[in-house]
């Protein structure tokens, strides 16, 4: 029995550890990629100009280091 036991926790303990490394490799990474894709997303994909205001506006939010490139990505997207 003690045998047993012994064996059930280390298989839970191998199984938790593959789980931890498993779900930790799908963070989503911290650069958003280049602005060209990101804002090439619904209204902007046929306005040039909102297009570039978009870019801009991503250009900005980073210069000002206020907030992650992904939220900065996320802000710009709006204007889409």
């Amino acid at each position: 029995m003690k045998n047993n036991l012994n064996f059930l926790l280390r298989g839970l303990f191998i199984a938790s550890l593959v789980i931890l490394f498993t779900c930790s490799e799908s963070v989503a990474p911290d650069d958003p990629g280049d602005p060209n894709d990101f804002c090439d997303i619904e209204v902007c994909m046929t306005n040039g100009t909102l297009k570039q205001v978009c870019i801009d506006e991503y250009t900005d939010c980073v210069a000002l280091g206020k907030l992650s490139k992904v939220e900065c990505a996320a802000f710009a997207a709006e204007t889409c």
